[in-house]
């Protein structure tokens, strides 16, 4: 384990770890474990890019999200996935009893395993994985851990050490000096040894005014500059400030770039990007939030990189994700919710070898309160990093004492149902074992081992007494055993919560029942739409208007009533008196995930685009973006997937195939057909459809269609963009020249596409197990075939 200052070469120092230990071991896999989403992209393609160098170099393979596929199951020697995914492919690999086959673990970010809401998965897979290695029952070597952080203190990093058994390495030096700065009404302050020392005036004006100010002194010098903000609307409100008074700042080059980055923006948005936020874009500013589409976000950041935009107003999400390096760091902070490590995070920012000699971080603090601001930012700046604690056992407030009446929550009980369902906990003794292995267990807290002990009780009690695990004996009865029942091993396969397992499983079985009805996909989409806080219209639907859909549509209404149990006579109870009560919630979720469902059977229809779908559904859902309709998708995606394992596992198997194929559908955003041509890099479901009906139903006619006729794909696109932007064909130049942009780009990754699914089968070997000899022939030509004309099609291209 080591910690480094953001942008000292951590990344670096592990990639050269991993491929050491697959050298060493030329059987052995690997587990990359990165927090975000984001990241898995961004890591795969910097992997792949040292691989490149050294043919001999295994490649690497992202999953995250809805991603279909098990991570190292396939021709990959390096899986690069999420914390959630890497539970699961541990999960996996004690249950078949190889995780000795995983040579290494890298872990990014280890301090996230003391977040709320994501820090007690990533305990449970470190602790599986230690658990397992301690146990007698691991075969092979034990899978070597490295893991790596910027944000953590003395005492927290021996805690991390002591939990994971690990070697220590500390380094306080940055390849690009750090100054950090504090900047309110008092003047500017510089972090020198342990204090802040003043060294100047601060810009005069409110929060904002110096926010721009700060970032206009290294914008005319070329350098960019992040700002944090705290929430959406800041981001936006402080981008339109700065647009306007940098507008003028441009020479030649900069115009040009800017015209590229918002050409690219455009293409991102299907041709309706927000128009103020091209504007920002001509003056070299952006924002960048989760309203934002990946695609969009993705735009902004290429341009941030080659410096088309200099100055980008961010979110604290934009803190631990993809590697936005900056000259200077401007940070507006929630003093409420920020955190040291999130500030420590967004510092570190600034500053990156080969970007700028030096980085400056300014912590803008509001006038009011300032005595108060400025202690807590002096401590942010210059104090000690507080000590992690475990999220999955939690010391309650108060203390041991204070908790004995409280219930155990639904990870702890998910920890040890998982844990048994997988085998890796049988016996009392293995219990003990498991518990050992927690980061909770190293806690200096007095008391606080014996509070895990007791949720450890506790939590087996309500897993047994719920009927997901039981106690069997074993050995004529001379000793027992754990087992989870044949309902606990379903919840332990598709890796819903408990809850949500049970409510779906349910409603599946009453399906199975009692009819499915297929003349529409509403009915299998509403299984997939996540529950509560998960779903966009969660206490956001307008019932005035959702009561006029179910009463105008009479085939809505009546399956709705038929088969959910969705009812008119509710809707307009809510219309009278909106407040909720209790007993009516359940009822309030149902209306909330059909209206989610026919949002989501619009996306696959895949006749309109994002921004399309936004605007007709916006009226039903106060304040809907873009970003919020993906992540819908996403998470949809997911769940579809997940409830058709609970299918496979309640022997329900006709509907875990609609649901297995509703997975892909959503993960694509576009209908069973558009799937192939969604697997394209860019791609969107409007687009997708547009380039099917002019007979590109494949990535492989698009490969054999030859670089010499882009033009039949950049007419197909047009008609996407022109559609979208409500223009007409052929009348706007931007849309032409956007089309042809993006018509090149779906070329080379389809093209990319071809050659990697080519590169793979060759590199896992010719393969076909089921077929007899004659047939296997024509199959290996038929193969052969098809690399000469990717490859063929790779020559023309160059």
């Amino acid at each position: 384990m080591y910690t480094a200052p953001t942008g000292a070469g951590k990344s670096r120092v592990a990639d050269e770890l991993l491929f050491e230990a697959l050298r060493e071991n030329s059987h052995g896999k690997a587990l990359v474990i990165v927090p975000y989403i984001a990241l898995v992209r961004e890591k795969v393609a910097t992997l792949n890019a040292r691989a490149a160098g050294e043919p001999r170099t295994p490649r690497a393979r992202g999953y995250a999200g809805g991603d279909r596929g098990q991570p190292l199951r396939g021709g990959e020697r390096i899986a690069v996935v999420t914390m959630e995914k890497a539970l699961g492919v541990i999960h996996r690999a004690i249950e078949r009893d190889d995780l000795g086959t995983i040579a290494m673990i890298v872990v990014d970010e280890l301090h996230c395993v003391g977040e709320s809401g994501r820090g007690d998965v990533l305990e449970r897979a470190l602790s599986e994985v230690r658990h397992a290695c301690s146990s007698a029952r691991m075969r092979g070597h034990e899978p070597r851990i490295v893991a790596m952080t910027a944000t953590v203190g003395t005492r927290a990093m021996m805690r991390l050490a002591s939990w994971l058994g690990a070697a220590t390495y500390a380094c306080e030096t940055r390849a690009v000096e750090l100054r950090e700065r504090v900047a309110c009404r008092s003047g500017v302050y510089e972090k020198q040894g342990n204090d802040l020392a003043r060294v100047g005036e601060c810009h005069s004006g409110n929060e904002a005014d110096v926010a721009e100010a700060l970032a206009m002194e290294v914008f005319v010098q070329g350098h960019g500059s992040l700002v944090f903000c705290s929430s959406r609307a800041g981001c936006e409100d402080l981008a339109r400030r700065m647009a306007y008074r940098f507008r003028d700042v441009c020479d030649a080059r900069s115009r040009a770039m800017r015209e590229a980055c918002a050409q690219k923006l455009f293409a991102a948005s299907e041709g309706a990007p927000n128009p103020s936020l091209v504007e920002c874009v001509s003056s070299g500013v952006a924002w960048h939030h989760s309203g934002l589409t990946s695609m969009e976000k993705f735009a902004i950041e290429e341009g941030f990189r080659v410096g088309a935009i200099l100055a980008l107003c961010c979110t604290s999400t934009l803190a631990a994700g993809v590697n936005l390096p900056a000259r200077r760091v401007i940070i507006r902070p929630d003093e409420k919710n920020l955190t040291m490590s999130q500030y420590r995070q967004m510092a570190g920012r600034a500053g990156r070898k080969g970007h700028s000699d030096v980085g400056e971080s300014f912590l803008l603090l509001p006038a009011k309160n300032l005595d108060e601001s400025f202690l807590k930012a002096r401590e942010w700046v210059c104090g000690e990093l507080p000590a992690l604690e475990s999220q999955l056992f939690p010391m309650p407030r108060g203390g041991a004492a204070a908790s004995t009446s409280i219930s155990t929550t639904p990870e702890q009980r998910r920890f040890f149902l998982d844990s048994i369902s997988c085998g890796a906990t049988r016996s009392h003794e293995d219990t003990f074992s498991l518990i050992m292995s927690t980061y909770a267990w190293t806690s200096e807290v007095d008391g606080h081992r014996q509070e895990v002990v007791r949720i450890k009780d506790e939590a087996l009690k309500a897993i047994h007494d719920e009927g997901l695990a039981r106690v069997v004996y074993v050995n004529n009865g001379e000793s027992k055993e754990w087992i989870a029942s044949p309902e606990g091993y379903s919840f332990y396969k598709c890796t819903l919560p408990i809850a949500h397992a049970r409510d779906l499983r349910l409603e599946l079985e009453r399906a199975v029942l009692n009819g499915l009805r297929l003349t529409t996909k509403t009915h299998l989409l509403f299984f997939c739409v996540p529950p509560k806080e998960g779903n966009i219209f969660f206490r956001r639907l307008n019932w005035s208007l959702w009561f006029d859909v179910l009463e105008n549509d009479v085939a809505l209404h009546e399956f709705s009533e038929s088969h959910l149990n969705i009812t008119r006579a509710f809707a307009r109870k809510m219309l009278i008196a909106p407040a909720i009560r209790a007993d009516a919630l359940a009822n309030v979720n149902k209306h909330e995930r059909l209206a989610a469902a026919l949002l989501l059977g619009d996306i696959l229809r895949a006749e309109e685009t994002i921004a399309e779908i936004r605007e007709r559904w916006l009226p039903f859902c106060e304040n809907l973006n873009a970003g919020e309709i993906q992540r819908l998708q996403a998470s949809a995606a997911a769940t579809a997937g997940m409830a058709s394992i609970l299918c496979e596992e309640c022997d329900w198997l006709p509907l875990a195939d609609l649901l297995s194929n509703m997975s892909l559908e959503l993960q694509a955003g576009a209908k069973q057909e558009l799937v192939p041509l969604m697997t394209i890099e860019g791609m969107t479901g409007a687009r997708a459809r547009m380039l099917y009906d002019a007979g590109f139903t494949t990535p492989k006619r698009i490969v054999k269609l030859g670089i010499d006729n882009v033009d039949k794909l950049s007419a197909a696109v047009l008609k996407s963009l022109a559609k979208s932007s409500k223009l007409s064909v052929g009348f706007d130049q931007a849309a032409r020249t956007a089309a042809w942009r993006i018509a090149n780009q779906i070329f080379s990754n389809a093209q990319q596409l071809a050659i990697e699914e080519a590169r793979t089968a060759a590199n896992d070997g010719f393969v076909v197990p089921d077929l007899n000899e004659e047939k296997r022939d024509v199959a290996f030509e038929n193969f052969t075939r098809e690399r000469e004309l990717i490859e063929k099609s790779k020559f023309v291209a160059a």
